[in-house]
């Protein structure tokens, strides 16, 4: 599995009113994958540039996309 893995989200945290839960495995960000911390630093930087964020996870082993508009 590739990816990062959330263990634990603070209660009315940013991600968790994203809509990420505990044990969601997030692997693309913009089609960008998450293998490795580089990948992940490469992906956040490329945020600021973007009007939306895909996110494409697994959740229980099955795949999911999530998505918002920057304003």
């Amino acid at each position: 599995m590739r990816g990062f893995r959330l263990t634990r989200l603070q209660p009315g945290s940013l991600l968790q009113r994203l809509g990420l839960q505990p044990g969601d495995v997030i692997q693309k960000v913009n089609g960008l994958s998450l293998n490795s911390p580089e990948e992940a630093l490469v992906a956040y930087q490329q945020l600021h540039n973007e009007g939306t964020v895909r996110l494409e996870i697994l959740r229980r082993n099955r795949p999911f996309t999530l998505t918002y508009e920057i304003r």
